[in-house]
């Protein structure tokens, strides 16, 4: 939701790109068409960000539309948190990677690399926590966090089934997996 009350919607298979709606009802607005299948969204302050999932990119426009501008993290993206000023996501490919990148534009800085399929991400401004969701039917998916600045990456969960979302509050990390909903410490 942005500063104008509006609610801000990814219709990913059915126009793919971004609407806006007024929550009071009204006509709707597109404000980013022609996405390569976007992923997630974010609305921050009055910037909407949007990962697009295929062609790996950060699309910034400002939430009411207007000019659009693009950051190549990888050869696919999947996830997306911002937080003071910064937003934060996954590229998918050979070589996994959490990427780190300033809301105004600039350009992304790794922060950690490796596992099999990063996911979701969330963030508190101080670290970055995703989920890895392995692969199909192995139980082989992980939490992991790494600080804002990079470093060391810790491993908060391991053995998971299947990890897709994934959200925070000052004491725990949720996340789902394939028949459930799962909480550990921060």
């Amino acid at each position: 939701m942005n500063g104008e009350g509006l609610l801000i919607q990814a219709l990913v298979y059915l126009t793919a790109g971004v609407i806006s709606v007024p929550i009071a009802g009204g006509p709707r607005q597109v404000i980013l068409g022609n996405i390569d299948h976007p992923a997630n969204l974010v609305v921050d302050g009055k910037d909407l960000l949007v990962v697009e999932d295929y062609s790996g990119n950060i699309i910034r426009t400002p939430a009411g539309g207007g000019n659009v501008g693009r950051t190549k993290i990888g050869p696919s993206a999947l996830g997306l948190a911002v937080s003071g000023g910064f937003a934060y996501t996954a590229s998918l490919g050979p070589q996994p990677q959490i990427w780190k990148l300033p809301v105004a534009g600039g350009p992304a800085v790794s922060l950690a690399a490796g596992g099999l399929t990063p996911y979701a991400l969330a963030t508190d401004g101080k670290w970055v926590y995703w989920v890895d969701y392995g692969e199909f039917m192995k139980k082989n998916g992980a939490l992991y966090r790494v600080s804002v600045s990079g470093g060391p990456v810790t491993q908060l969960a391991a053995k998971l089934s299947e990890p897709e979302w994934l959200d925070i509050d000052p004491t725990y990390v949720y996340w789902t997996e394939t028949t459930k909903v799962v909480r550990t410490p921060r």
